[in-house]
């Protein structure tokens, strides 16, 4: 400081001097806070856009899981629809034979109990009319 001071031929100057550099320090620690500030806020913007970007290849990977599942599934019920296919008239055949069949079974039981020549649903019809006049509740067909 000495040297400094006896290089300039005014006290003042040295001051002057002594002024600035103290302003130029407090200018550099100022921009230095202010890099410190930034580069933590760029470390947690990293850190966030790490977070997203793992979050979104997960979402990727279960929608790649999901469409997976939903083509085996699309799939089973393409094959399942070409197997039914062709068994839809044979489950309506049955069906038919089965109504035949119990319409026949009906009238055999009425043969049984009495009923002579009247159909099953001749025979239900007289039910509902007995319903009707004396409040009884006729049985229902099967």
């Amino acid at each position: 400081m000495i040297e400094v001071l006896l290089r300039k031929p005014r006290l003042s100057d040295f001051f002057d001097d002594m002024n600035n550099m103290m302003d130029v320090q407090d200018n550099i620690k100022t921009s230095l806070d202010k890099i410190v500030a930034l580069r933590t806020d760029l470390l947690d913007q990293k850190d966030q856009l790490a977070l997203k970007k793992d979050d979104a290849v997960s979402l990727q990977a279960y929608q790649a899981n999901q469409k997976q599942s939903l083509d085996g599934t699309k799939q089973t019920k393409s094959t399942l629809l070409k197997v039914t296919k062709g068994q839809e008239g044979l489950y309506q055949e049955l069906v038919k034979q089965t109504q035949k069949t119990a319409a026949q079974i009906r009238g055999q039981i009425l043969k049984l109990l009495g009923g002579g020549e009247l159909t099953f649903e001749q025979a239900y019809q007289f039910a509902k009319f007995a319903e009707q006049a004396t409040g009884v509740r006729a049985a229902e067909p099967l």
